[in-house]
């Protein structure tokens, strides 16, 4: 769900980065916008030498979005909510297409392989200490400060 003040990343080529949105203009229920709702928003941030500058007063279509739902058991799942607009011959927009998808266990899969290189840098950090240290104290002294 998008409101007034979230920052948004753009994801086409009008030159704008990052905008902040100002109020959800239509489409949606209210003071918040989802996939396919149209919103007023102003330009934080834009690449050199667009023709979008900073500031500018803008109106765009909310096409993907990721957030927590949560489940009948009290678990959250994260879902990744994507849609594009399909235009005629002339440009017009012609209906909005969009998937859901749960991306739970990719996000799970992302953090288990995080854990895992932290766990390698360890063991990596342990493993030149016994190559260049010696003794036992100064091993186990430079194995705890490597963490």
């Amino acid at each position: 769900m998008i409101q007034a003040e979230t920052m948004l990343k753009v994801a086409d080529n009008s030159g704008a980065r990052r905008i902040l949105c100002l109020s959800p203009l239509g489409g949606g229920a209210g003071k918040t916008a989802t996939i396919g709702d149209v919103i007023s928003a102003t330009v934080k941030e834009a690449e050199p030498e667009s023709k979008i500058t900073k500031g500018n007063v803008i109106q765009a279509v909310i096409v993907r979005t990721k957030k927590e739902i949560r489940r009948r058991d009290g678990s959250y799942a994260e879902i990744d909510d994507r849609g594009y607009i399909s235009r005629e011959a002339n440009g017009a927009p012609l209906r909005m297409i969009g998937a859901m998808q749960d991306i739970t266990e990719r996000k799970q899969a992302e953090e288990r392989i995080k854990h895992l290189n932290l766990v390698l840098r360890a063991i990596r950090s342990v493993n030149q200490l016994i190559v260049k240290v010696k003794d036992r104290e100064s091993l186990l002294k430079g194995a705890c400060e490597s963490f």
